[in-house]
């Protein structure tokens, strides 16, 4: 199929896939063959399950084809994907606090089947997800977690760059900053982070430099709110400033350990490829150290992580060492 058809299909697909969904929503024995590109053909594919999952089959479909060749989709992602449309219709109900709940079998399909997956398989399903249009397909992929430098090597194994786009934006830390109700200019400085992870390409000095809502930045607001994704997707930032102070001289760390997230604390301590590692002997206006502020507020696995941290970077004296210090010590008050 041309680029051209597949967006003239995929331009009617969502009036035609709602109507078939509507008019199929009874159908048990009415089925769809699938045709991977290298011939293998998948039979007995619920049309309502395909329409529901795919717009591009839903107006393939429409077109009265009832086999339908994939030339952009090899077998490998085809029998993944069957799975995922079966899996996705196979509807269970449990209880949930004294409540029925119905769920389908998609967790279980992207436990069985993405945990493990290696990443160009990943991209390789992700890519036939997109041409397919399969939506939550696609957002379940993108869901899997990963590390940022996975991410952005993932940049050279998706063919279609709006594919590397889409598990960018859909990241945890990035989904979260959406869902919050941000003025001109905090959606200005979200703007910037994915061109930054991706490319190191953007406005830095937005993300350090412009306040965020009533916080220094938008990395002290994370913090201080405990929006743990959005503070791993910052510290992934090239360029991010872990130590930036606000007007009472706390930084990122001085507020982690205030409000006592030890996850918060955890990431700013482990966060990876930073120009400058976090400091922990930075001090406040009142001369306190993060470590102060988490003892005095009893935040006691703060303390743990901060001292291991400091054990790092300032490795104990040997004994033989200290013994070492002492005696020239004691030889030189007799001298």
């Amino acid at each position: 199929m041309s680029s051209i058809d597949r967006r003239t299909l995929l331009r009617l697909a969502l009036p035609i896939q709602l109507a078939m969904v509507v008019m199929l929503a009874g159908s048990l024995v009415d089925a769809v063959t699938l045709q991977s590109k290298e011939g293998v053909r998948y039979y007995n594919v619920r049309t309502a399950d395909a329409v529901g999952e795919s717009k591009l089959l839903a107006a393939m479909i429409a077109c009265d084809n009832d086999t339908i060749p994939l030339p952009n989709v090899s077998d490998r992602e085809l029998n993944l994907i069957v799975r995922f449309i079966k899996a996705a219709s196979a509807k269970t109900v449990r209880s949930v606090n004294g409540t029925e709940v119905e769920e389908d079998g998609v967790p279980q399909w992207a436990k069985n089947n993405l945990v493990k997956m290696e990443l160009q398989a990943q991209c390789d399903l992700l890519t036939s997800a997109n041409y397919l249009a399969m939506g939550r397909l696609m957002n379940c992929i993108a869901s899997v977690t990963r590390p940022w430098k996975t991410i952005s090597t993932m940049r050279n194994m998706l063919p279609v760059v709006d594919t590397f786009w889409f598990v960018v934006n859909n990241t945890p830390g990035m989904k979260l900053l959406r869902r919050l109700n941000m003025t001109g200019q905090e959606e200005e400085i979200v703007k910037e982070i994915p061109d930054l992870i991706a490319y190191g390409s953007g406005n830095i000095s937005m993300i350090n430099g412009s306040p965020w809502r009533t916080y220094t930045n938008i990395l002290h607001g994370a913090v201080r709110r405990k929006l743990i994704p959005v503070v791993e997707l910052l510290l992934h930032v090239p360029g991010i400033n872990a130590n930036v102070r606000d007007e009472e001289h706390l930084t990122p760390l001085h507020w982690a350990a205030t409000v006592g997230s030890r996850e918060v604390t955890a990431l700013l301590l482990r966060a990876p490829d930073l120009d400058h590692d976090v400091d922990v002997d930075a001090k406040d206006r009142q001369g306190y150290t993060a470590l102060r502020l988490a003892n005095d507020g009893r935040h006691f696995d703060i303390v743990d992580l901060i001292e291991a941290r400091i054990d790092q970077i300032r490795p104990r004296l040997s004994l033989k060492t200290l013994f070492t210090r002492a005696w020239k010590s004691l030889f030189s008050s007799f001298c």
